[in-house]
Parts: structure tokens; C-alpha cells; sequence
């Protein structure tokens, strides 16, 4: 395997099936890789926190599994495999290429902010033009055709529910800021930006006429 002449900075935001395959492709070409998660697992959907009593696949098993496996994974035992099941492979999928240790959890992306070259004139939203320094200049609010050299992140560890982790990621978390009492806000630059936080993360659950007597 060819390794990357320069290694880039690749910050993924979301540590579901689709954030799990970016790190695992990132980590196998040499790349440093941070994979922020705002939960307390790997999985998306599949996560513990996420999934709830009766979940499973619609597909069959054999259909839903990365495609550098040979075979059907070992822990889809039922044509259609329940949610645990699910979230087992994708766990062990994670430990076996290395990327539970690549995980920031309970963190949430607050903002990102384009970088580009000191000497790249950026034409703003009022048609003016601006030059970019290099910590971003007027990239937060311009307008350009060229894609960013880089990306500023401002990201937030919560302080609530920061105790064990996926696997080996508990060590991960520092003991300092595992004891803190509020929520702390960091900045962080990366070369590559992924996100990956799916469509399905947050519940929406519709009010109806009589659900507060339902059991």
C-alpha cells in the first residue's frame, strides 16, 4: 500500500455506518483521523442510546454488511438481524480496523469555518472584495469558486454522560475533562472535512389526540 506523501488532518463528524467506513478508508491510507461522535457509541442508528425494543433490519443480513467482508457477518444469525446484532458487527468492524481509538465521543460540531490561502481574494456577499489571512479572513462570509485549503472547527464536549465508551475509547476520554462540570468549547483546524450525520439521528415524534393514556 502506497502511503500518502503528505499525511492530511481528516476530521469526520459522526460515528455511524457511513462515519465507520470514511475512518476505516482514511486509517488504512495513512491519513490522521478524528471521528467526532455527539453519543456515547459507534453504531448511528444502531447505537444503544439510538435504538429501541423490536428494532431490526428490513433487509436480510446478507445484504447489509461493508463489503471488504467475504461472508455474511458472523454475528447475523436471523435473515432479518435485531438492532444488538447489528450494532455488534459494526462494533467489532470498528475494533478490528482500529478506528475506536480514532473517536472523540459526547461531542458535538458547533461550526465550521472554510480556510483558504493568505493571498486568495474572496468576493463577499455584497460584492465586495476581501482579502483571506491566514487564520480564514473573510472566508466565514465569502463567496468563492476555489475550495478551502482547510477547515477551523469549533466543537463541544458535553460534560453530562461522558463515562464509558465503546470498547478501548473509554481511555480516550481524558480524566480531566471526564470530571468536568460544564460543557467545554475547543477549536481544532483539520485539512479534510466529512460529515457523515445521516438523516435519521433525531426522533420526531408527532403529538396525537389521547397519548398520554397510552402504556
Amino acid at each position: 500500500m502506497d502511503m500518502p506523501a503528505k499525511p492530511r488532518r481528516v476530521a469526520i463528524i459522526g460515528a455511524g455506518v457511513n462515519g465507520l467506513a470514511t475512518a476505516k478508508t482514511f486509517h488504512h491510507f495513512g491519513h490522521d483521523v478524528t471521528v467526532y461522535e455527539r453519543g456515547g457509541h459507534v453504531g448511528g442508528v444502531w447505537a444503544p442510546e439510538k435504538r429501541y425494543p423490536g428494532l431490526r433490519l428490513q433487509s436480510t443480513g446478507d445484504f447489509y454488511y461493508f463489503s471488504d467482508l467475504d461472508s455474511v457477518p458472523a454475528q447475523f444469525t436471523e435473515e432479518n438481524p435485531d438492532a444488538e446484532h447489528v450494532y455488534g458487527y459494526l462494533l467489532s468492524y470498528a475494533e478490528k480496523h482500529g478506528i475506536l481509538p480514532l473517536v472523540q465521543y459526547h461531542t458535538t460540531l458547533v461550526h465550521a469555518q472554510p480556510l483558504y490561502d493568505d493571498l486568495e481574494i474572496i468576493p463577499t456577499r455584497d460584492g465586495s472584495e476581501a482579502a483571506a489571512d491566514d487564520a480564514g479572513g473573510a472566508a466565514g462570509k465569502g463567496i468563492t469558486d476555489r475550495p478551502p485549503v482547510g477547515w477551523r472547527l469549533t466543537l463541544r464536549r458535553a460534560a453530562a454522560g461522558r463515562g464509558a465508551a465503546d470498547g478501548a475509547d473509554a481511555a480516550a476520554e481524558p480524566a480531566a475533562a471526564a470530571a468536568a462540570e460544564e460543557d467545554e468549547e475547543f477549536t481544532v483546524s483539520c485539512d479534510v472535512l466529512v460529515a457523515c450525520t445521516g438523516t435519521f439521528s433525531d426522533p420526531n415524534i408527532p403529538p396525537y389526540k389521547g397519548a398520554s393514556r397510552t402504556s
